[in-house]
């Protein structure tokens, strides 16, 4: 049985003095543990519900089964799925508890478990419940104001600013952590700045700090000195001939953007910003035009981290191809996209997991939530996603508490391109509106040089 460190005892005392905990922890701190710990504190018997993206559901039930618990339902598949899980939920009547998960997609969709008598309600991941127009959000408000204890857990609670609060915290807490509407509540304590962003006034500061100290607990690995990273940036050239059609790109870029407000929204600036990025790779309408990135990182693993277990980030699927080719003759490797099935998804991390395989690639919008990768001992971003949000989360994969080691992280970027504007701006964790505001400002000022 795994003993708690210091963090978790701290985290599974706060739990234990409310009904309805806030756990703004960030990821990889053993979040899932203390509140597993704590559900069987408060009942011995009954249905819990847990839900969190997909990719985070096999960790749960991993941690569950680690715990000794063996009635665990994955609600997950499709019409046959539906069938036995209604049936296990309905006749399988057990005097212990019951533990369900799955995704909020599923669970929406799946009346036999959304009408069960739930004990204890269990938010992971939880930024689904931050927009308060979602239909998500609007489901979870509606369908858990009967469940008698609710928990959110989520490493990143306000990726977008401190309005966000007011959803999630309203539906764990209901009434009690925010009184009014959304609206009132940003009439009284924000202030509207352009591009549909939002700052707090000095009430709303104020207010907003007392709440969350009463209600949340907050935790930071770098303030506490847990799960560190080395970040190196491996900087490299384009072909010349590549660098030429770059140049030409970035000024054409600028040259038919000139409302600053517009440009992220039209179709054209889109394709644009993609055609910038994928010259970057050195990869177009999947065909290598330039092999500079994939040889050197091919060379650079090679060479440099020889023997060592490695996760690799790219964004765009090509890309995942092409490094799983570029890659295969020389290493044992594993590869996870969106076009991959979820369970085969699972087979493919664990294989890594289990030293099966040196070096896994993925894209990190497939597996950004939940997903253990505490093997990996380097990670590299062939690229970067253009969200703070996505890049937290997959950050914080390969970091292990009980190992508590510094992760190499490695970036790959084109010298004097986009990729330097998205690594300083998703760094800071901004989000999506604020990078590409900056990638074009970083554009506008290579182009005046």
């Amino acid at each position: 049985m795994k003993v708690f460190d210091p963090n978790q005892l701290k985290m599974y005392r706060y739990c234990c003095s409310t009904s309805n905990p806030l756990l703004f922890v960030d990821m990889r701190m053993g979040k899932s543990l203390v509140t597993i710990r704590w559900i069987k504190t408060i009942i011995d018997s009954g249905l819990v519900l847990i839900t969190c993206p997909y990719s985070g559901l096999f960790g749960w039930k991993e941690e569950l089964e680690a715990e000794g618990e063996t009635d665990i339902i994955l609600a997950i598949g499709g019409k046959d799925a539906r069938i036995s899980i209604a049936h296990r939920l309905i006749f399988n009547v057990t005097t212990n508890i019951k533990w369900v998960l799955t995704n909020p997609e599923f669970h929406r969709s799946s009346a036999e478990i959304i009408r069960r008598p739930y004990k204890v309600w269990v938010a992971d991941e939880a930024t689904y419940l931050q927009n308060h127009k979602s239909k998500t959000a609007q489901f979870y408000y509606k369908h858990t104001g009967h469940i008698q204890y609710k928990a959110g857990l989520t490493g990143t609670p306000a990726t977008e600013g401190e309005h966000q609060y007011y959803m999630l915290c309203k539906i764990i807490e209901q009434h009690s952590f925010i009184e009014g509407s959304f609206y009132q509540f940003l009439g009284a304590n924000f202030g509207k700045l352009p591009n549909h962003a939002y700052l707090t006034n000095a009430r709303g500061s104020k207010y907003i700090a007392g709440r969350l100290a009463q209600y949340a607990l907050f935790m930071n690995r770098k303030d506490l000195g847990v799960g560190g990273k080395i970040d190196r940036i491996k900087r490299f050239s384009s072909m010349d001939k590549i660098n030429k059609v770059y140049k030409k790109a970035e000024k054409e870029f600028i040259l038919e953007i000139t409302e600053e407000n517009i440009y992220e929204e039209t179709i054209w600036a889109t394709k644009k910003w993609l055609w910038l990025r994928r010259l970057c790779s050195g990869i177009i309408d999947n065909i290598v035009v330039d092999s500079t990135k994939l040889d050197d990182l091919r060379d650079m693993i090679i060479s440099e981290l020889s023997g060592q277990r490695i996760l690799i980030w790219a964004v765009y699927h090509e890309e995942v191809d092409f490094i799983h080719k570029w890659l295969s003759p020389h290493f044992k490797i594993e590869k996870i996209d969106g076009r991959v099935p979820p369970l085969q998804r699972e087979q493919r991390r664990q294989s890594f997991m289990k030293g099966e395989s040196d070096i896994v690639v993925c894209n990190p919008y497939a597996l950004r939530f939940g997903a253990d990768f505490s093997m990996a001992e380097t990670v590299i971003y062939f690229s970067l996603p253009v969200s703070g949000l996505t890049y937290a989360q997959s950050e914080a994969r390969p970091i292990s508490i009980r190992l508590n080691n510094d992760i190499l992280m490695i970036y790959m970027m084109r010298e004097k391109s986009v990729e330097i504007n998205i690594y300083n701006s998703v760094l800071k964790k901004e989000d999506r509106r604020s990078i590409i505001r900056n990638v074009v400002n970083g554009i506008k000022e290579r182009v005046s040089l």
